[in-house]
């Protein structure tokens, strides 16, 4: 048993640092970025945090049919103007930041090669994406929305992308906001405080790769808390606060670079 407590302490470890490596959570690479002087948001969403309702404070069936019913409800693709008002926020961010020529969503909309792109994700993809209760995914109207960004596009639609919109390089943004939960004692009751998360990807036409990125860099949490009880948070609440936490995670992003 002592061998085998042993070899699953060194088997976990092992999958940990493999983890690590598939899946980093930044990265910088200065002398490819260095080169780029224009950009292209190709995908972005928000994924805003959705209390659960009660569908987490009744047993049984009912429970399950809610949570269901919810999580189909969340999984469906809105466009939204809160969503479409942080894209050209993240747009004014970049060129504020890093004095970068951003394409223009208008441009971006109307360019032919991207609207060919974007009808094929669409179909490849489908109606619904990142089926969670807890989540609503907003986009912004005529802009895809992300997805794993070393698979989301070829090297091949990289070029094309980079190409016919006149542009070193595409980003690939999202907002996810979260929930903080100062919950010690594990009772589901306690101040829940909302927080930004922004993950960035930067990627050229020389590789898929991203050449700067971040999985999920953490904005500031809210001053005031959204609720005490797990599910039933304030849905006008989190509507307030999230325009403005989300702005300031994208701002300090960039400055901490």
């Amino acid at each position: 048993m002592k061998y085998l407590f042993f070899f699953f302490l060194l088997l976990t470890s092992c999958v940990h640092k493999l983890a690590e490596q598939a899946l980093p959570q930044k990265g910088y690479s200065q002398a490819e970025v260095v080169k780029v002087k224009s950009v292209a948001v190709v995908a972005f969403s928000l994924m805003q945090y959705q209390p659960t309702g009660l569908a987490s404070k009744i047993g049984g069936s009912a429970s399950a049919h809610l949570s269901a019913a919810q999580t189909a409800g969340n999984a469906r693709v809105t466009d939204s103007e809160l969503a479409q008002n942080l894209y050209q926020h993240l747009l004014s961010k970049i060129t504020e930041t890093q004095s970068w020529k951003v394409t223009p969503l208008e441009k971006l909309t109307i360019n032919l090669s991207y609207q060919k792109l974007l009808a094929e994700k669409k179909t490849e993809v489908g109606e619904y994406l990142n089926a969670t209760n807890y989540h609503k995914l907003y986009t912004v109207k005529g802009v895809m929305r992300p997805l794993n960004p070393e698979y989301q596009f070829s090297k091949d639609e990289v070029e094309i992308l980079t190409k016919s919109l006149g542009v070193d390089a595409i980003v690939i943004a999202e907002i996810k906001m979260m929930l903080i939960r100062n919950d010690y004692l594990g009772l589901g009751i306690a101040n829940s405080y909302l927080t930004p998360y922004f993950s960035f990807y930067l990627i050229n036409s020389q590789s898929t790769k991203p050449i700067w990125f971040d999985y999920g860099y953490e904005g500031p949490r809210s001053q005031e808390s959204m609720g005490k009880v797990s599910g039933l948070e304030d849905t006008d609440k989190i509507e307030r606060e999230t325009k403005s936490l989300a702005e300031s995670a994208i701002y300090n992003f960039f400055k901490s670079q």
